[in-house]
């Protein structure tokens, strides 16, 4: 039987884990953070200065990519999450689509409703992506421009540290807001069963993956840390 949850581990990069610190904190949890990731901005560039839409998928996108909004026109910029649209009104540009799911299926189902045929779609992203949204564009017939600004690489830490740290901390759940966060977990906790521990995604994308390794996870209705906190805490009343 698991225990009762009370020391949650964040695997997110420490400038993106600051609300999910003090909402797991307001709660009455732990939280602890050992990053499993980080972005690097890469050099690019586009290779037109007008579109009719563009895509922030995520607010690495955003703050990679912004400043340059400045330099191009646009018809419509799409921001998937509320994060994402947070930021990006931030630079001052305020995104005319947010998707009801804070995922690709999510502004799949949105585009569904719109005649995109022969429309140009820059998406500013990495290269860890997922292709399913440039499919679906391509099938769609829209043009689509793919550009990456940034790349995620693994936070690597010496042999046996993650599994000491989880143990010493008393850690009973963990929580993973991407797959490569989760890819680089499994990698270097080599005696961590997760499957005896509460295992929180932020989203179906996350949790798809890991259960393709085997392991089940929880993730809430809608994609957010809020969400996540609220979804730890009625586990936790159930254990």
């Amino acid at each position: 039987m698991k225990q009762r949850i009370k020391n949650v581990l964040i695997t997110r990069q420490p400038n993106q884990s600051v609300e999910f610190i003090n909402e797991l904190s307001k709660s009455g949890f732990h939280p602890f953070l050992l990053p499993m990731i980080k972005t690097i901005p890469l050099d690019y560039s586009v290779s037109s200065n007008n579109y009719d839409f563009i895509v922030f998928t995520s607010t690495n996108a955003v703050t990679y990519f912004a400043n340059n909004l400045k330099k191009i026109k646009f018809k419509n910029i799409i921001a998937v999450g509320e994060k994402t649209a947070s930021l990006l009104k931030q630079f001052d540009i305020i995104p005319n689509i947010i998707p009801d799911e804070f995922s690709a299926e999510g502004l799949i189902k949105v585009l569904d409703n719109m005649d995109i045929k022969n429309n140009f779609f820059l998406i500013p992203t990495t290269p860890a992506r997922s292709d399913l949204l440039e499919n679906y564009l391509k099938q769609r017939k829209a043009l689509v421009e793919i550009c990456y600004i940034y790349k995620t690489v693994e936070e690597n830490y010496p042999e046996g540290y993650i599994d000491n740290f989880v143990i010493n901390n008393n850690i009973d759940t963990v929580t993973f807001a991407s797959p490569s966060a989760a890819r680089s977990f499994l990698k270097q906790a080599k005696n961590i069963n997760l499957n005896l521990l509460t295992i929180i995604s932020i989203g179906k994308t996350t949790a798809k993956f890991l259960e393709k390794e085997g392991i089940k996870s929880y993730y809430p209705e809608k994609y957010t840390v809020k969400e996540m906190v609220k979804l730890i805490s009625s586990l936790s009343k159930n254990n």
